[in-house]
């Protein structure tokens, strides 16, 4: 990772608290009428460079990274449902306003790095409220280099649960070579001055947009951006809404268009809110040859369910038993393997819930739900080891819930 420019000059005679009064003499400016080029001059008027890290991501990196929107059904017309263009966000020239990483007529596509945070996003999420989830990919193979030159703001600003921490934690980056290059003095003040930005883009006060947006758009609407040649086309920073533990992307539209594909949209309805969501399919979208999306309706196939025990522990024994040699009793009666996870999912009523993240497809359609059951314990079952009744045991058990799906030939909401 670098930071550029590197210049040991930049802050010749600025100390930390002259970078703190900087930062906050642009954020208290009435920036309602400014332009981005009155932006920059205000910037510039304070510091005489813009640091900015660079991760260089290796382009076969992109060929599993799914990212994720979500927009509500309510205000979707029934003419914009089958358009890809209505899951991809608003035309880049559009005047949406200031966003956290966008300026004035020049959006992004914002993504998430998971369902659960790009539902987070959109906010105003409650039971029955129901949603489109879209699904991105890359198509890394037309990617003309072997690195993709990657902008972030994660610095001292995400847990160590996120799974960003490791790649893009600034003790990844090399201080002692920047030291090296500029001088102690310097690095220390470039460093300051970063995380005095990377706070920024994980404050709740929108009032904070009026800098983040600029120093976005220094980022993904470089100079250097045009249509063939981008220079920092993503942007990588923490999601506020599910308190850092995610990050959201910020990519110019030019690089959606083209190196990235709409694969599936989920029309999803909300069920429960807890930590997370889980949520029923209503409908599922995939992109047709036409460039249009065709929806199908889903319904699980029990037909063609299975199941696997990982593992198996009852208390007092420490014994590891064969399964087969287990019997399993319910009102004195044995049963088998099969009429457990019968009572596990009448239980959970879990043909009402869905986990997007845990959907195996095949040929473009869900095909197989794969859901983990760990250390699940079973009331009113006994199990009988080498002739010795247990009554209190567990078992980590995986379930395959198939699907089966229709062509559905008019969507509305």
């Amino acid at each position: 990772m670098n930071i550029i420019p590197w210049d040991k000059n930049a802050f010749n005679g600025m100390s930390f608290d002259e970078i703190d009064t900087a930062i906050n003499e642009i954020l208290k400016v009435d920036i309602s009428a400014y332009s981005i080029e009155d932006m920059h001059q205000l910037f510039f008027k304070h510091f005489s460079k813009l640091p900015i890290t660079v991760k260089y991501f290796p382009t076969k990196g992109f060929k599993d990274l799914k990212l994720y929107r979500a927009r509500p059904c309510e205000g979707v017309e029934d003419n914009e449902i089958n358009s890809i263009d209505t899951y991809a966000g608003p035309p880049w020239n559009e005047d949406r306003g200031i966003g956290r990483a966008n300026w004035r007529e020049r959006n992004v596509f914002y993504g998430s790095d998971t369902p659960y945070a790009a539902l987070m996003e959109a906010k105003e999420v409650y039971i029955e409220k129901e949603f489109f989830i879209a699904k991105w990919g890359f198509d890394y193979e037309k990617f003309k280099t072997e690195h993709i030159q990657v902008s972030t703001l994660i610095l001292d600003n995400i847990p160590r649960d996120n799974p960003w921490f490791e790649i893009l934690n600034w003790s990844r980056m090399d201080v002692a070579k920047l030291q090296s290059e500029i001088g102690v003095n310097a690095a220390e003040k470039y460093i300051y001055l970063f995380k005095k930005i990377s706070k920024l883009f994980v404050d709740l006060d929108k009032s904070k947009y009026k800098i983040t947006a600029y120093l976005a758009d220094q980022r993904i609407y470089f100079a250097q951006n045009t249509r063939s040649e981008l220079y920092f086309p993503l942007l990588i920073y923490p999601s506020v809404e599910t308190k850092n533990m995610h990050c959201n992307f910020a990519i110019h539209p030019f690089f959606v268009k083209q190196y990235m594909r709409l694969e599936t949209v989920f029309h999803v309805k909300l069920k429960e809110i807890t930590s997370g969501f889980k949520h029923g399919i209503e409908k599922i979208g995939l992109r047709s040859g036409n460039n249009e999306i065709e929806w199908y309706s889903l319904y699980l196939d029990s037909s063609k369910s299975s199941y696997c025990i990982q593992s198996f522990s009852c208390y007092p024994s420490d014994k590891n038993p064969d399964l087969d040699k287990i019997v399993f009793k319910k009102n004195n009666q044995i049963i088998s393997h099969g009429e457990i996870i019968l009572q596990i999912l009448e239980e959970r009523n879990y043909s009402d819930f869905y986990e997007l993240d845990n959907i195996l497809v095949e040929d473009g359609l869900p095909a197989v739900m794969e859901v983990k059951f760990p250390l699940l314990s079973i009331n009113n079952i006994t199990v009988t080891i080498e002739g010795i009744e247990y009554k209190d045991f567990t078992m980590d058990v995986t379930v395959y819930q198939a699907y089966g799906y229709e062509k559905v030939s008019e969507v509305l909401v």
